[in-house]
C-alpha cells in the first residue's frame, strides 16, 4: 500500500450531499424579486462540515464568489443573486451501486449539470479547511465510486463493471480502477482559483469571512 493511499484512507470521512437551493435576484436599490428560483447542487464535504451551519456559510460564500465573477463581467450591473434557503439530503450510494452504471435516473447530478447557467458547475468538492472547487458531472460519478470502494461498499469487480457500462465509449473500467490513486488525487485537488467555466472568476472569499451573506458585493469588486 503506497503512502498516498494510506493518506487517502486516513483522511476525514466525507459526506455526499444533494442540496436544494432557493435564491432570488436583489436589485441595485435593494429590492428583491418576489419569486424565488430553484437549483440543485451536489457536494462532497468532510463530515465535520456537513452540518447546516457550515453549509450555510459555504453556500453563501459560493454565491458571493459567483456574484463577484458576474460583476467583473458586467461592471454596470449592481444586482446580485441572494441565497434564501437550502435543504440537504444524502446521496443514495446504495442506489448508485445498484444502478451498475446503466441507470441515468439515479445520477441526478448529471441533470443538475445540464441546468447550469451562471454557476461554474453543479458539483463541488470541499476540503477540511472549508475551501471549495468545482468538478463536472461525470467526475462526480467517478468520485462517488472511488469513495465507495474505499469504504468497501463496492468491490473491484463491481467498480470495473460499473465503469465499463457507464463509460463504455470512453475510459475502460479497468483503466479507471488501476489509476484510482492518481485519479482520486486529481479529482479532489482544490485549485484555489475558479476555472474558466461559465459564471466563474478568480475571486475566492476567505472561509468564514464576515458577513455570511451572498451580497451586496460592491466592496469586493476592484
Amino acid at each position: 500500500m503506497t503512502l498516498l493511499l494510506v493518506a487517502v484512507l486516513a483522511a476525514a470521512p466525507m459526506e455526499h450531499l444533494r442540496v436544494e437551493l432557493k435564491f432570488t435576484l436583489v436589485h441595485a436599490d435593494g429590492k428583491r424579486e418576489a419569486n424565488a428560483s430553484d437549483k440543485v447542487w451536489y457536494f462532497e464535504v468532510p463530515a465535520k462540515r456537513a452540518d447546516d451551519k457550515s453549509m450555510n456559510e459555504l453556500l453563501h460564500r459560493i454565491f458571493w464568489d459567483q456574484n463577484v465573477a458576474m460583476r467583473q463581467r458586467e461592471p454596470g450591473d449592481h444586482a446580485y443573486l441572494s441565497l434564501l434557503s437550502f435543504k440537504t439530503s444524502k446521496v443514495d450510494l446504495a442506489a448508485v451501486k445498484a444502478s451498475k452504471g446503466t441507470d441515468p435516473k439515479v445520477y441526478g447530478w448529471l441533470d443538475a449539470q445540464r441546468a447550469v447557467v451562471w454557476e461554474p458547475s453543479a458539483e463541488f468538492i470541499v476540503d477540511d479547511q472549508g475551501r471549495y472547487d468545482n468538478i463536472g458531472g461525470n467526475d462526480y460519478t467517478e468520485l462517488l465510486l472511488h469513495r465507495m470502494y474505499e469504504r468497501k461498499l463496492i468491490d473491484e469487480a463491481g467498480f470495473v463493471a460499473f465503469f465499463d457500462a457507464y463509460n463504455s465509449a470512453k475510459t475502460p473500467g479497468r483503466m479507471v480502477f488501476d489509476g484510482r490513486e492518481k485519479r482520486l488525487k486529481s479529482l479532489t485537488e482544490i485549485r484555489g482559483v475558479a476555472t474558466n467555466a461559465p459564471g466563474s472568476g478568480t475571486y475566492r472569499k476567505a472561509v468564514g469571512a464576515k458577513p455570511i451573506a451572498s451580497g451586496p458585493i460592491d466592496s469586493a469588486v476592484k
